[in-house]
């Protein structure tokens, strides 16, 4: 990546898409190419192989975990349509009303913990599920859901 000095902000070496680092999540550009650090800075595996940044541990997410938000995403799914939450997604002003109702879900359901109330509702699987959504949202418009 190269810096324009007048505005900080990024050109991509790869693409020539200009953009500001503080707008996208990481520091590579809107279309995904890695940044210059990332390339300088490589990480080696077993028996020698380098690559230019590390892959994600997907063997690191506990089973148990990850089943009840899927039963939570299957619950949804009975009940509205597989895929119905991504019918909000489609316009960033859609997608912002979806954040602060995902938002609210989670805060309720963390709320009926502290408060020790026995629901019978899944509640972290329910917290779990607005938490991916919130992170879909933020990879689809690259930027943090809170500032759509």
């Amino acid at each position: 990546m190269s810096q324009h000095e007048e505005d900080g902000s990024l050109i991509c070496e790869h693409c020539g898409v200009s953009f500001d680092v503080h707008e996208v999540l990481s520091p590579n550009c809107p279309e995904g190419h890695p940044s210059f650090e990332e390339q300088e800075h490589p990480y080696k595996l077993p028996g020698g192989a380098q690559r230019s940044e590390r892959a994600p541990r997907y063997d690191l997410i506990p089973p148990a975990g990850l089943r009840r938000v899927a039963a939570r995403f299957a619950l949804g799914a009975e009940k509205h349509g597989e895929g119905n939450w991504l019918k909000s997604l489609n316009t960033r002003v859609d997608a912002r009303a979806f954040c602060y109702e995902a938002y609210n879900h989670l805060q309720e359901h963390l709320q009926k913990m502290l408060e020790h109330r026995h629901p019978n509702d899944d509640d972290l699987a329910a917290a779990g599920w607005a938490v991916l959504t919130l992170i879909h949202v933020e990879e689809k418009f690259k930027c943090r859901w809170i500032d759509l």
